[in-house]
């Protein structure tokens, strides 16, 4: 009886909006105690939100006394409380630095007054002091609140600056007026936080290593005196550590797992090796586009780059090499095109400069002399080529920028492509004899790839018209025209080339004589029949009468019959050639008398 009195006491002070009604709440609770919040504040540390996590509310409790917030809740009707709610929690990281929250609700169905939209819900949200009791609202901050219009479906709130390591309370609710108020009410929403006040940062530095140099990871906005753990410890010196020491022989992407309140977080720093030491694991192949996004801090100095950049060296640098093939005299072309390179610049792009130079066999390309480089650079995209190169030799490339990396930004951002191209790093099919580009059916030709390794093998396709399709120069005999692609080796490159066989008919066949002793066709021209010696010709009037056949064709039909010359007019020829290397039809049509 006594909780129903005070209940009605309470909005009674409410509906009177009298100063006096936060102090009874007071009051009430002191007289009441935590009972008085059953489903509601006492349970806010213990039901926690973790950040990109969902929690899928389904009822409102009956709150009493009401969530009060003086002076927040205006457009209730009866008073700034919340007499149905549902309580939830989440902490913030410990880092120094000012983060922000973004508080999500989905409403999915909250119609209890069964007007056909979702009810009017709000939300409010306050921080509390270490060991401090959620439910003690009069010691707390002053709360943020983000109303939900009516018939809307889902709100979000940003808190732009929470105080770091701290718990903060969500209370999400609406008003009921008193009159046979349920002890529940219906109401489905999911609820999501994020934000980077929830979160760990991994870091590592330097975050490229060259030679024996290690980096220190470190982890950071995790909550105190509770265990990390980096992934993968092999590369580590202590993976428990919020600062191990990594040694890696290659690009390693390390994970780290900590925890934030009572929830596990993870995040990821990549620590990779870059510059002279891996170029030779960095192959650029003929006519595939490397794109480049990022500069690394490793400096490349040569006398071959102008007097205007600084002391001749590239601060930011990427390294790649590629390996010429067999031929002599030949080139390589190496283009830059630009995409985004405006790191210092409003706008304009930076210089971008290309060095190149050979490596000898088994020598480190770090202790190359820079005086043997050819250096070329631009502020807009370029080619630069290099003549009579070396052959069956490795070169490096060296791109790079000589503007200077600001604050922490070890990963200089200047995007472009970088390609080669050109004999010396590319193999070439080709058609022998030397001009060759067409046979006739039944005859045999040879392919050669030119610039693929002879050590490694080869691969001619389609393969059922080539002799030995593993062999850098095989026959072909191909039964129509056909494009031959060839794939070979290039240092650490697959690559391919195509080369088309043109196949026309065996023999060519004339439509016309003139058989009038002047010397010129005066009779029936086939040419290339002499390749098949047991060929069949025959000849036939238009009324079907045979009135020449031949088998071999070594001589020539001179528009005669029995000894004496046909008229003028269409005669109709058969010809089978007979043939076991050519299996075709018989050719047939027309050839004319012309007198």
């Amino acid at each position: 009886m006594r909780k129903c009195n005070l209940h009605t006491l309470y909005f009674k002070l409410i509906r009177m909006r009298l100063p006096s009604a936060g102090f009874f709440l007071l009051i009430v609770s002191m007289f009441l105690g935590q009972r008085l919040f059953s489903q509601g504040c006492a349970d806010a540390l213990n039901n926690y939100i973790c950040a990109n996590e969902t929690q899928e509310g389904q009822v409102l409790y009956a709150q009493y006394p009401a969530f009060f917030n003086l002076g927040t809740f205006t457009s209730i009707p009866l008073g700034d409380s919340l007499n149905y709610a549902q309580w939830y929690s989440f902490h913030t990281n410990s880092t120094a630095a000012i983060g922000s929250v973004t508080i999500s609700v989905q409403v999915n169905s909250c119609n209890y007054t069964g007007d056909g939209q979702n009810d009017l819900l709000y939300m409010s949200v306050y921080s509390i002091v270490e060991g401090g009791n959620p439910c003690a609202i009069s010691t707390n901050t002053s709360a943020l609140n983000a109303p939900l219009s009516s018939g809307s479906s889902s709100f979000a709130y940003t808190l732009p600056a929470v105080l770091p390591d701290r718990d903060y309370i969500i209370v999400i609710g609406m008003f009921l007026p008193p009159t046979t108020n349920p002890s529940e009410l219906p109401c489905g929403f999911n609820l999501s936080i994020s934000g980077s006040a929830l979160e760990v940062e991994a870091t590592a530095n330097p975050t490229i290593v060259y030679g024996d140099q290690t980096s220190t990871l470190l982890v950071t906005g995790q909550t105190d005196n509770v265990a990390v753990e980096w992934t993968p410890a092999q590369y580590l010196d202590n993976p428990t550590s919020t600062s191990p020491v990594a040694s890696v022989d290659e690009a390693t992407t390390f994970q780290v797992t900590a925890q934030v309140g009572n929830c596990t977080v993870t995040d990821v720093v990549t620590v990779s090796r870059s510059g002279c030491e891996t170029a030779l694991d960095n192959s650029l192949c003929a006519e595939e586009t490397q794109q480049v996004d990022s500069l690394f801090p490793n400096a490349y100095s040569s006398p071959c780059f102008p007097s205007s950049v600084p002391f001749q060296t590239l601060n930011n640098t990427v390294w790649y090499s590629f390996h010429t093939n067999e031929l002599s005299e030949e080139s390589v072309t190496i283009d830059v095109d630009f995409v985004d390179c405006d790191y210092s610049t409003e706008g304009d792009n930076d210089f971008v400069y290309v060095a190149a130079f050979p490596v000898a066999l088994g020598q480190n390309p770090c202790e190359v002399s820079s005086s043997l480089a050819q250096c070329r650079g631009d502020d807009a995209s370029f080619s630069f080529t290099l003549s009579n190169v070396q052959s069956n030799t490795d070169y490096v490339v060296v791109a790079g920028s000589n503007h200077i990396v600001q604050g922490s930004n070890e990963e200089d951002p200047c995007a472009f492509d970088l390609t080669i191209s050109g004999g010396a790093v590319d193999i070439n099919a080709v058609i022998l004899p030397e001009g060759t580009v067409s046979i006739s059916l039944g005859e045999e030709i040879t392919l050669q790839v030119n610039g693929a390794d002879p050590d490694e093998t080869v691969s001619w396709s389609p393969s059922q018209y080539v002799e030995n399709p593993n062999q850098v120069n095989t026959l072909a005999y191909p039964e129509e025209t056909t494009a031959f692609q060839v794939l070979g080796t290039v240092g650490e490159c697959r690559l391919t080339s195509e080369v088309i066989v043109t196949v026309t008919d065996p023999i060519d066949i004339y439509s016309a004589i003139s058989p009038n002793g002047d010397g010129v066709n005066d009779s029936w021209k086939i040419g290339k029949i002499e390749r098949f010696e047991a060929c069949q010709v025959e000849v036939f009037d238009r009324w079907g009468q045979s009135v020449f056949k031949s088998v071999g064709y070594e001589r020539p039909w001179d528009g005669t019959f029995k000894g004496k010359y046909l008229p003028t007019g269409p005669y109709y020829y058969v010809i089978e050639l007979n043939s076991l290397d050519v299996t075709i039809a018989p050719f047939t049509g027309v050839v004319s008398i012309v007198h």
